[in-house]
């Protein structure tokens, strides 16, 4: 028993001389170093403007290489604050009256991850172009329904033109957005005081350690970049992240999903009487997360509820899902995703550009 005593506490000096020195040493090196996603939030501190009625936007004319996971882009906003790049609108389409043709939608419309001419808004810019359309994206990371009206409304009277046609892009996780992320009062967008569940504040508890433990501890950011550098190795797109995930779980579906479709649907009848008022043609793009694809969901609640919505309210649909599932699972899980994510690779958006142009074509085009 005192040889087991003395083991124990000769392991416990060293571990304790161990972690002395492992968190000693992260306080020395630049925080940056250990947790890249630092530099991240700085860099997007500069790129938003949280100062609006709409809880969030881009600064106008910025350019700037941001950062997204292990990837670096290029990012620029025009003097409206709108992501731009070649082939988007400009001055002078609208000086010379060109159609204008508006894009909105959270991160996936946004093109987190690539460089504008990637991405389907920036692929899209440039089809309509040669049509003689101006294309503005007006999305953005954690937009939802709610905010859509507000950012459509605010582009026209920035632009001071209005829209010929506005294209819709449906997150899936815009319905968690508009039941638990948003509300509104006077006029402006607020965060919404929520109450997550048992597993929600456990899921919250990981991730604050986990962070914790990559920006104080040497250890803790090698265990995150060896991580990172699975998921890479993997080559596969995130497939259990919980945002995407109650389309296929009924007790989320309970929870928020019901609130969420019905908050979603009141907020886009907001743009459909926007666009009486302007004269112009609202589409509605829904489109799957790699949670779908791995649950073999291609029947999904999110495409046969919008679906149906379309139709009760006049609005052009065009199904997103069908292509995403068109390949194998495992090509589809690995080409059209970003590895260790839930976003478009660049062949995603040029699947996701090549479904809109055709089914514009096919309905008439713009």
């Amino acid at each position: 028993m005192r040889k087991i005593g003395t083991v124990v506490r000769q392991a416990a000096i060293i571990l304790a001389i161990y972690l002395a020195i492992d968190f000693g040493l992260a306080q020395l090196l630049p925080a940056e170093w250990l947790d890249p996603g630092k530099r991240a939030n700085r860099i997007d501190e500069a790129v938003h403007d949280l100062d609006i009625a709409y809880d969030h936007a881009f600064k106008p004319d910025v350019t700037v290489d941001r950062q997204f996971g292990p990837i670096l882009y290029r990012f620029q906003s025009d003097r409206f604050g709108f992501r731009t790049g070649s082939c988007a609108g400009t001055d002078a389409d609208l000086a010379a009256g060109k159609p204008v043709v508006l894009l909105v939608g959270d991160s996936f419309t946004e093109g987190m991850g690539l460089p504008f001419e990637q991405t389907f808004a920036g692929l899209l810019a440039c089809d309509w172009r040669q049509q003689g359309a101006a294309v503005w994206n007006l999305g953005v990371q954690s937009y939802s329904p709610l905010i859509y009206g507000y950012r459509v409304r605010d582009a026209v009277d920035k632009l001071k033109v209005k829209p010929r046609d506005v294209l819709v892009f449906l997150d899936v996780s815009d319905i968690v957005d508009e039941a638990l992320s948003y509300a509104e009062k006077d006029g402006r967008v607020f965060r919404a005081e929520t109450q997550p569940g048992a597993e929600a504040a456990a899921a919250t508890f990981r991730s604050e350690l986990g962070t914790y433990l990559q920006s104080n501890s040497v250890t803790g950011a090698l265990a995150m970049m060896l991580r990172t550098a699975w998921q890479q190795k993997r080559g596969q797109a995130l497939t259990n992240h919980s945002r995407g995930d109650w389309p296929d779980d009924p007790e989320q579906m309970k929870a928020f999903g019901e609130r969420g479709l019905a908050l979603a649907a009141e907020r886009m009848d907001r743009l459909v009487g926007y666009c009486k008022d302007w004269n112009c043609r609202l589409t509605l793009i829904v489109y799957p997360w790699p949670n779908q694809i791995a649950h073999d969901d291609r029947d999904s609640i999110q495409l046969r509820y919008w679906h149906d919505w379309a139709q009760r309210s006049g609005v052009r649909f065009i199904d997103g899902f069908a292509p995403f599932f068109a390949p194998p699972k495992a090509a589809a899980l690995h080409d059209l995703y970003l590895t260790g994510d839930v976003h478009f690779s660049a062949a995603g958006h040029r699947l996701m550009a090549r479904t809109v142009a055709d089914a514009v074509k096919a309905a008439g085009g713009l």
